[in-house]
């Protein structure tokens, strides 16, 4: 058993289904999702499989796992789920990164929905956050345990793809283009507040940190697209 990979139960098969070819389309602009393996236990109706063609980094995997235990527009959905993926595939240096495989899940205890909880095999349980920082916790909520699997007691259902591979995308230009232009049109309205300063600061003022904060806000959009698009459905999930 050397595939990262992730458990799923207590879930209806059809729903899982349609998260999953959400998800493979939500992150079609990496090879990753492009064959997601799904399999059901022989004997369960309500336990499954996920596996990779494409193996994923150990970021768009905790990602993934994030991703099915919060999808968009299935409120109702309440999995048992845990990932495990090999720490010999981590490429980054970190303090949990110990023993063969890395326990990944999302604490009960949640509140902020971009994150996990790592376990590495001594037990020490860590925060790893999507913007970058990662935690050793106190106390551990939960304790090591590999969920050991043989393909040959799973059904495959099916191999999953994006609507649109990596391959088929066609650069988005035209809004590439108008983001560009946004950020230019922030950054000299913000020059012109300096510029204006000496003159009419209840005017310069305003407009230095209007204009100033759009830019910020665009150019980290441009920069980081797929992180954008994450706080964006975190937005929306505590909204509704």
């Amino acid at each position: 058993m050397t595939e990262n990979f992730i458990i799923v139960e207590n879930v209806n098969e059809k729903e899982l289904e349609s998260i999953l070819m959400e998800l493979a389309n939500a992150y079609s602009d990496t090879e990753f999702v492009n064959g997601i393996q799904f399999y059901r236990k022989k004997d369960k109706f309500d336990s499954f499989l996920i596996l990779f063609s494409n193996q994923p980094d150990f970021e768009r995997f905790n990602y993934f796992v994030n991703y099915i235990k919060y999808p968009a527009e299935h409120e109702k959905f309440s999995p048992y789920l845990r990932g495990f993926y090999r720490t010999s595939n981590i490429k980054q240096k970190s303090e949990f990164n110990i023993g063969d495989w890395i326990m990944v899940y999302v604490s009960k205890n949640d509140k902020e929905y971009d994150n996990v909880n790592l376990v590495n095999d001594k037990n020490e349980n860590y925060l790893y956050d999507f913007g970058g920082k990662t935690k050793k916790l106190k106390s551990a909520e939960e304790m090591f345990k590999l969920i050991s699997f043989d393909k040959n007691n799973y059904h495959h259902i099916l191999d999953i793809i994006p609507s649109q591979t990596i391959e088929e995308r066609k650069p988005l230009i035209g809004q590439k283009t108008k983001d560009i232009l946004a950020i230019i049109t922030s950054l000299a309205f913000t020059v012109l507040g300096f510029i204006m300063y000496k003159d009419s600061k209840d005017v310069a003022i305003p407009t230095m940190l209007f204009f100033g904060l759009g830019f910020i806000v665009l150019l980290w959009k441009f920069l980081n697209p797929k992180k954008f698009e994450e706080l964006k459905k975190i937005k929306n999930k505590n909204v509704g």
